[in-house]
């Protein structure tokens, strides 16, 4: 069965990569990095309209991570102002060059500004061709549906909680993403913001879900954390395609 590394990195969106993070990712031999929703988001409570004046500011700062590592970087998400409308999207980058964007589908609650992304979600890249998700598009059962269709069993889900009134507990949170992986066979990569945004401070619970279970996740007591985690990945190429 083929197999990938992918290095997720649940990231502080209010802070700079460190020296040592740095480091750590350079010494990552992983295939794919992935960053959490909003990253970078440096200012706590900042506006989205003032974010849209950073968006290119804080695309090269994405950019910036491909000069030390060569994997593809998926995230973090970027507000972005095209032909008069404003999206939050995901770059897609390697080797300091912008591949694409995914706009993200389904805005949430705190994003009344942001268009309805088209993009379908679908990559191939490094041999794997995967899906992306942001923010609570993992309850849309249409666009789950879509990328079981498509035989696609490599989610890559870019997240910030931003919404702790309907936070679940640990082991449900848990058990809700295994149960999407076992239903339609996806593994998930499901990686993280923390730190503060709109007003509200993020929970990290960073994970791994495959249909043989819970493949990594970070503790409890490292909700607050940066956390830099490479795993390793194997899907069924019966259905892979």
């Amino acid at each position: 069965m083929p197999s990938s590394k992918v290095t997720l990195f649940q990231k502080n969106i209010n802070s700079e990569i460190s020296k040592d993070q740095k480091q750590k990712l350079l010494s990552q031999k992983s295939d794919f990095l992935i960053l959490p929703e909003y990253f970078p988001f440096l200012e706590p409570g900042d506006s989205i309209r003032n974010s849209i004046s950073k968006s290119k500011e804080n695309l090269d700062r994405i950019l910036e991570i491909s000069e030390y590592y060569k994997g593809v970087i998926i995230g973090g998400s970027i507000f972005r102002e095209e032909n008069g409308k404003i999206f939050n999207s995901c770059p897609i980058v390697q080797n300091v060059t912008l591949i694409d964007w995914y706009d993200k589908r389904i805005p949430g609650p705190n994003e009344k500004e942001i268009q309805n992304g088209d993009s379908s979600g679908i990559y191939i890249m490094n041999s794997i061709r995967f899906g992306i998700l942001c923010g609570n598009e993992s309850a849309d059962e249409k666009i789950l549906q879509n990328f079981s269709d498509e035989k696609i069993q490599v989610l890559f889900h870019l997240f910030a909680d931003t919404d702790s009134s309907t936070k679940e507990s640990y082991d449900k949170y848990l058990d809700h993403y295994l149960k999407l992986s076992k239903q339609y066979s996806f593994h998930i990569l499901h990686v993280c913001g923390t730190g503060n945004i709109f007003g509200k401070n993020m929970e990290g619970r960073s994970l791994y879900a495959s249909p043989s279970g819970i493949n990594w996740k970070v503790g409890m007591s490292e909700n607050n954390s940066e956390v830099i985690k490479t795993v390793s990945i194997v899907w069924n190429t019966a259905v892979f395609h």
